[in-house]
């Protein structure tokens, strides 16, 4: 295990906010009312920032992320596929999965499928297919605890028809099994509009060609769009994309995503629902609710 990994092995429940917000909807018959924390948990890894960096910058120039993801999106399973079931003595039933490689240019295949799962719910499961050094990127706590594959260290050479490997499975209990499914794509590419889109619905502004990530960081942005979203957007839409964000964030957490790029976004994201959320129940900002609860 790491250095980095080792001083992440004790990170495993994230910490609540005590503050709570509760929003009361006026205008149905009975009222009904939700809570939220203030804000979201947040990662206790500002002093590793910086070595974090340094590794992620040291692996994108070893390898080629958005190939990698090109090959990822070109591999699917053997047919016929058994999904993995739990054993009556608690163990996983298949230990690895038979993937075709269907990019036959590509030079380093995925290493493991991890089966994703809920607490609630173990029997449904999520299949998704990622190359460890990704994991080892972002998420070294859990790559330190993966099992070996052989096509971790191999480097192909071009094939004229797809080529069948095993890879390793991994379950992983997480508290929204889809998440890894959002972050991996994010892990890639590192484009933050795809983030932005699964956290706040119906925004046209994502497609402009700017990053999205500098308007985050302004917070009278923050506060505007949640106006905008409490205009146009159903409440119930609102809150339904509030349970979500803040549930990727409980799940970020529990797979120990190192990035601090997603964690503000996951944050800004967060304050402009909760934004919204005011403007449609109490029709003023977040910032003079809370204002109106410390003097009260």
């Amino acid at each position: 295990m790491s250095t980095l990994a080792t001083l992440l092995s004790n990170w495993t429940e994230p910490g609540e906010c005590t503050t709570v917000v509760h929003f009361h909807f006026p205008d149905e018959d009975p009222t009904p009312s939700i809570s939220f924390h203030r804000t979201i948990p947040l990662p206790p890894f500002e002093t590793l920032t910086a070595r974090i960096l340094f590794f992620q910058d040291c692996l994108q120039e070893m390898v080629s992320l958005s190939g990698m993801l090109r090959t990822l999106l070109r591999v699917t399973p053997s047919i016929p596929f058994v999904p993995p079931t739990w054993e009556q003595d608690g163990r996983f039933s298949v230990s690895h999965v038979p993937m075709f490689v269907l990019d036959v240019g590509a030079s380093r295949y995925p290493t493991h499928a991890l089966f994703t799962f809920s607490p609630d719910d173990p029997s449904r499961m999520s299949m998704y297919v990622v190359h460890s050094i990704i994991l080892q990127m972002f998420c070294p706590a859990l790559h330190a605890s993966l099992p070996f594959s052989p096509t971790s260290s191999a480097i192909y050479t071009p094939t004229t028809l797809p080529r069948l490997i095993m890879v390793p499975a991994y379950p992983i209990c997480i508290a929204y099994p889809e998440a890894l499914g959002i972050f991996l794509p994010y892990f890639y590419v590192r484009d933050t509009r795809s983030l932005v889109c699964q956290c706040l619905p119906l925004l046209d502004w994502t497609s402009q060609d700017h990053d999205i990530f500098v308007d985050l960081d302004d917070e009278s942005f923050l506060v505007s769009l949640g106006y905008y979203l409490a205009l146009t957007v159903p409440y119930q839409t609102i809150v339904e994309s509030t349970v979500k964000t803040y549930t990727l964030s409980i799940s970020a957490w529990q797979l120990t995503v190192l990035d601090t790029k997603l964690w503000r976004v996951l944050q800004a994201c967060y304050e402009i629902l909760l934004n919204a959320l005011a403007y449609t129940t109490a029709g003023r900002s977040l910032k003079r609710l809370d204002q109106e609860i410390e003097t009260s």
